[in-house]
C-alpha cells in the first residue's frame, strides 16, 4: 500500500470503530492502509495509555427477570429504573474506558508536524549564515558528500538538516558549476532520471522483440546468433558478461567491475574483436545493463532483439551457459579478485568441454564439424 496521511475524517472513523471494540486490522481494512499506520497513529495521538483491564458494568439481575406474572406489583417501575440506571454506568465506563478522541489526535497531529517543520534547517543562498558557510567549507575544502555534511550535523551540532537539502542548494546556486565539482561524481543530481533506467523505459517501445527474429534463427540452423547476459557476483555492481552462439554453444565470457550500460557495450565490442567472432544477432532479457544496445549493434554490426519479460527459457542457452559458470563462480563469489585472464581460462575450458547434445564434440569442434558439413548457413 502506498503511504499516505491520515486525515480528519479517518481519525473519526478510527474513534467510531475504537469505541465498537474493533481490532486494528479490521480498521486497517475499513480506511484502505496498513495496520502499522493505525498502530502508530494510536500510539502518538491517544489522549492516554489503553487500559489493560477495561471497567465492565455488571449487568442487574433484575433486567433477565421475567415480572410477567407479578403485575401491580411494582417490579415493572424498578425494572425501568435499572435499566435506565445500568445505560448511565456504561455510558461513564465507556468514558471512563476510551482513550482516543478523533479532535484531539488531529490536534497533536498538527502541533507535531508544526515542531517537526521548525525544526527544518533551511540553506539560503548568501545568507552567510554558520549552516551556509559549514556546508560550503566542507564541501569545497574537505569534499565531504552532502550526506556526510548532514550526518555530521546532526550528531555533532544537534542541527537537523537532509542531505537533499544540501543538493537542491548546490543545483540552485549561481555557482552551480563549480560547487558540482566537488561532488563524487561530479555530474547532475538529476543523471538517473536522464540516465540508462529511464532510457530503456522510454525506449521500450522502440526495442525490437523476439517476435520480429528471422525465424531461422529459431531452428538453430546458423551460425552467429548469439544469446547474451550477465552473472551478478557478491557485489551486484560487478558482473560476468556472458554470450553463447545458440548453434555451436561456443561462448565468449568478459568481467565487468561496477558495470553500466556503456561499459556492458564497450566490454561486448572488444570480446569480439579479441576472439574474431562475428555477432549476427544477439538476444538479451530486458535488464537496464544493456540499455546501450543501440551502441553494441553499430559497434557490433548486429541486430539486437529483446525476449519478453520473464521470459527466461527464451533464452535457454544462454541460461544454461550461466548455470555451468557457477561451478567455477559460485554465488556470492567476489568478482573483485578475479581478472579478465581468469575469467577467459574458464571460457576456454568450457569452449572445449564435450557435449552430449553435439554427441560429445566440443563446442568448437561442432562449429567446425558445422562449417565443414555445409550443415548450417554463415550469418557474416
Amino acid at each position: 500500500m502506498s503511504y499516505k496521511h491520515l486525515k480528519s475524517a479517518d481519525r473519526i472513523v478510527i474513534d467510531t470503530l475504537l469505541g465498537e471494540s474493533r481490532d486494528y486490522a479490521y480498521i486497517a481494512r475499513r480506511l484502505g492502509v496498513n495496520k502499522s499506520t493505525i498502530g502508530r497513529e494510536i500510539s502518538r495521538n491517544a489522549g492516554k495509555r489503553r487500559l489493560k483491564h477495561p471497567k465492565v458494568v455488571p449487568r442487574p439481575a433484575i433486567l433477565d427477570y421475567d415480572g410477567r406474572k407479578r403485575r401491580s406489583s411494582g417490579l415493572t417501575k424498578d425494572k425501568y429504573q435499572a435499566i435506565a440506571d445500568y445505560n448511565e454506568a456504561l455510558a461513564v465506563a465507556a468514558k471512563a474506558n476510551k482513550y482516543y478522541y478523533a479532535g484531539a489526535a488531529g490536534k497533536k497531529a498538527k502541533t507535531r508536524r508544526k515542531t517537526a517543520n521548525q525544526l527544518r534547517v533551511r540553506l539560503v543562498h548568501g545568507s552567510a549564515s554558520f549552516l551556509e558557510q559549514y556546508v560550503l567549507d566542507n564541501l569545497t575544502y574537505d569534499q565531504w558528500s552532502p550526506e556526510q555534511i548532514a550526518g555530521r550535523l546532526t550528531e555533532y551540532l544537534d542541527e537537523r538538516i537532509s542531505p537533499q537539502t544540501i543538493y537542491s542548494y548546490i543545483y540552485t546556486s549561481p555557482e552551480k558549476k563549480q560547487l558540482v565539482k566537488h561532488l563524487r561524481q561530479g555530474g547532475n543530481k538529476y543523471r538517473r532520471k536522464h540516465g540508462t533506467i529511464a532510457r530503456v523505459r522510454n525506449n521500450r517501445n522502440n526495442m525490437s522483440s523476439i517476435h520480429d527474429r528471422d525465424p531461422v534463427v529459431e531452428t538453430r540452423t546458423r551460425l552467429n546468433d548469439y544469446e547474451g547476459d550477465t552473472v551478478v557476483g557478491l557485489d551486484t555492481k560487478d558482473r560476468l558478461l556472458t554470450y553463447v552462439d545458440r548453434t555451436s554453444g561456443e561462448c565468449l565470457i568478459g568481467l565487468v567491475l561496477g558495470f553500466n550500460a556503456v561499459k556492458i557495450a564497450n566490454k561486448t565490442s572488444r570480446l569480439a574483436k579479441t576472439s574474431g567472432s562475428v555477432m549476427g544477432t544477439i538476444t538479451y532479457d530486458r535488464g537496464i545493463e544493456f540499455a546501450e544496445y543501440e551502441a553494441i549493434a553499430k559497434q557490433t554490426n548486429s541486430n539486437i532483439y529483446f525476449a519478453d519479460a520473464y521470459s527466461s527459457w527464451q533464452r535457454g542457452t544462454n541460461e544454461n551457459l550461466n548455470g555451468l559458470l557457477r561451478q567455477y563462480f559460485p554465488k556470492r563469489s567476489d568478482f573483485k579478485d578475479l581478472t579478465q585472464k581468469q575469467v577467459t581460462e574458464v571460457q576456454d575450458k568450457l569452449n572445449n568441454r564435450p557435449r552430449k547434445r553435439y554427441n560429445y564434440r566440443t563446442p568448437i569442434e561442432q562449429r567446425a564439424y558445422l562449417k565443414s558439413s555445409a550443415r548450417v548457413a554463415l550469418r557474416v
